[in-house]
């Protein structure tokens, strides 16, 4: 009996031991029959073709090895996916999903078209999602689609990628994106992500000796939605807007370009931020893109049918994305035209907010500066509101469906309907200089109104504290020098307001207002205005001038002492008394308007000279003279106040205080 329990005994320690030198095959053939049941789905699902070569696992750590892997997807859109080594550590696998501690590839390649992804390794912490996740087929259309329905049951802890490599191998672009870093992932939805740097590299074309050059340094993004990206570059134009990106920063961003007009140029921006991004797929992008660059490196112009796809892509482009806010911080740009002087300019912030198919809520500016030579402008904050150019995006899409030539003229009232409205509008501290001239402008406002289908038909502006040399060649340059104006320093508003249907143009208020100075208000009206002469040239521009119709115009002005301060500084500046200078000026003044508008204007000159005596308050009634029109009052305006007079007559009142 015991030594037939010792044979037994034997019998099962030596099955044991069979077994345990059996495991590993097992255990490889069972990781083989999974992996082979994983690309046989990735082969049902995209009809790609799924290899691989051979599986091993690590028993001690618990670790799959799936040796050269390679997905093909067929026809003349197919793409590649390489893959030297994957590696899964502590795989389960449950309902068709597959989790895994560490999921790491080792010399991951995919190449789409002439486009090739090199990734020398990827780790993903944590891994919980589809099987075919891990590889699925490549390509765009429906094979993006599927791979972005994929990713939408993706979650991980994290994931790395030291270094992502992309080139096209017919325009020779080349792109390197260094330390990403993806944080917590959840259906698809990356909470956030990091990169350190990412340089772009364009090859020169054929009218430029230099490429083109894009580098940042590090960038964040937060609330990234893997699917949105992936259907974005299915390439194929469908599907609508989703957001994609709830934001994002981007450091030290700067592109050089060389231009045959503006030379080197040169751009840059301390910090980008973009907030709430919303993308769908463009049509065909890397295509459109392709063929424009290598157009350009050969120096062919492209053909009429070749401008419209750049033009409908354009329009596409402008139509898949949208987003909340763009801000650029500490923006630079500096060009060096050939033979003119390096041309800089500066903002400490340019932003963008509210954009959806042509139309931007907010484009605000602030510390803006531009330099050229010994000419400067600058403005510390600059605000437009409402910006909407759908008409124009419109027009531009039915050039690129060809359902209007590229070489139409668009008519007079539909060019109206291609400009882009502008709802209000504001400067702040503006400056303009060149070499001892300056002009300076503490602010200016402006706002229109009217039917988006139609010419905006009321607008306002009003200017603050605008100082200015007193200008030295006009009719009236020698009143100011007498007056002892070297410089002139203006605030006033305008509301002018337009009906397209009577064609009238009326001036609701043009004031002037210094409380230490005067009141000036200027009112009245032009028939006959055509709301195509905007936008007319030539021949058209001057008939529809031609045909501005003048109406009568009124003045008044109420002193607060600007005129006998005026006489003050007049006096001061010829050596001269005050009474004397003033009496001798007035009397000048009612020669001149008698001289000018003949006998009957001897009530108005007497009018005109008892406020300049004595100030108060001043009135007066433009008329225009039979079949006076706008352009025969520009003509005779070259003659000064004479030639004025031949198309006006005025009729002047006053009251003194």
């Amino acid at each position: 009996m015991k030594r037939s329990l010792v044979i037994a005994a034997g019998v099962v320690a030596g099955l044991a031991l069979v077994g345990v030198a059996a495991l590993p095959r097992l255990v490889d053939g069972y990781a083989e029959r999974q992996v082979d049941k994983a690309l046989n789905d990735i082969r049902v699902r995209s009809t790609a073709v799924a290899n691989r070569g051979a599986v091993t696992v690590d028993l001690g750590s618990r670790t799959v090895f799936v040796n050269g892997i390679t997905v093909e997807t067929p026809g003349d859109a197919g793409a590649r996916v390489s893959i030297d080594r994957l590696a899964i550590v502590r795989p389960t696998s449950l309902d068709e999903r597959v989790a895994a501690e560490l999921v790491r590839f080792e010399n991951l390649v995919i190449a789409i078209g002439n486009e090739t992804v090199r990734v020398p390794a990827i780790e993903v912490r944590n891994y919980s999602g589809p099987a075919q996740g891990l590889v699925s087929a490549p390509g765009g259309g429906d094979a993006t689609r599927t791979q972005a329905d994929i990713a939408a049951g993706v979650s991980a802890a994290g994931a790395s990628a030291p270094l992502i490599e992309m080139t096209n191998a017919r325009i020779g672009v080349k792109r390197q994106l260094t330390g990403l870093a993806f944080e917590r992932t959840d259906s698809g939805v990356v909470s956030r992500a990091t990169a350190d740097k990412l340089t772009v590299e364009v090859p020169a074309r054929r009218s430029v000796a230099k490429g083109v050059q894009v580098s940042t340094g590090r960038q964040t993004f937060h609330g990234v939605s893997l699917p949105a990206v992936l259907r974005f570059l299915a390439g194929d134009g469908a599907g609508q807007r989703e957001p994609a990106i709830d934001r994002a920063v981007i450091e030290q961003v700067a592109v050089t370009a060389p231009t045959k007009v503006g030379g080197d140029v040169s751009a840059g921006a301390g910090r980008l931020e973009l907030e709430k991004i919303s993308i769908r797929a463009l049509l065909h992008p890397a295509a459109t893109l392709e063929l424009a660059q290598d157009k350009a490196q050969r120096g062919e112009p492209l053909t009429p049918a070749e401008t419209r796809q750049q033009v409908l892509f354009l329009t596409d482009s402008l139509r898949a994305a949208a987003f909340g806010r763009v801000a650029a911080f500490d923006a630079v740009l500096e060009a060096s035209p050939p033979g003119q002087d390096r041309v800089s300019g500066s903002a400490a912030l340019i932003e963008l907010a509210g954009y959806a198919d042509g139309a931007l809520q907010r484009v605000s500016l602030r510390g803006a500066r531009a330099q050229e030579d010994d000419r400067s402008a600058g403005f510390d904050e600059a605000n437009l509101e409402r910006i909407d150019a759908g008409g124009l995006l419109a027009y531009a899409e039915r050039i690129g469906r060809d359902e209007i030539l590229l070489t139409t003229t668009p008519l007079p009232e539909d060019m109206l309907k291609l400009f882009p409205r502008l709802g209000r509008a504001n400067l702040t501290n503006g400056a303009w200089a060149e070499g001892d001239w300056a002009l300076k402008v503490g602010e200016i406002r402006s706002g229109a109104r009217g039917d988006a289908e139609e010419l905006p038909n009321r607008a306002g502006v009003r200017v603050t504290n605008l100082t200015m040399p007193a200008p030295q060649d006009r009719w009236y340059s020698p009143y100011l020098k007498d007056a002892g104006v070297e410089r002139l320093n203006l605030t006033f508003r305008m509301v002018a307001s337009l009906d397209p249907g009577s064609q009238v143009l009326t001036l609701e208020g043009l004031d002037y207002s210094d409380p230490e100075i005067a009141d000036v208000h200027v009112e009245g009206t032009l028939a006959n205005v055509d709301p195509a002469l905007a936008i007319e040239r030539g021949g058209a521009f001057v008939d529809k001038l031609s045909r501005v119709a003048l109406r009568p115009i009124a003045l008044r002005v109420v002193d607060h002492g600007g005129v006998a301060a005026a006489f003050a500084a007049g006096a001061k500046a010829r050596g001269s008394t005050l009474e004397a200078f003033r009496e001798s000026f007035t009397q000048d003044a009612e020669a001149r308007l008698t001289a000018v508008l003949g006998p009957s204007a001897q009530a108005s000159a007497t009018a005109l000279g008892l406020f300049l005596r004595g100030g108060g308050k001043l009135e007066a009634t433009i008329l225009p003279r039979a079949d006076a029109t706008l352009l025969n009052l520009i003509q005779l305006a070259r003659l000064g106040p004479e030639g004025v007079a031949q198309a006006l007559d005025v009729t002047i009142t006053s009251r003194t205080n």
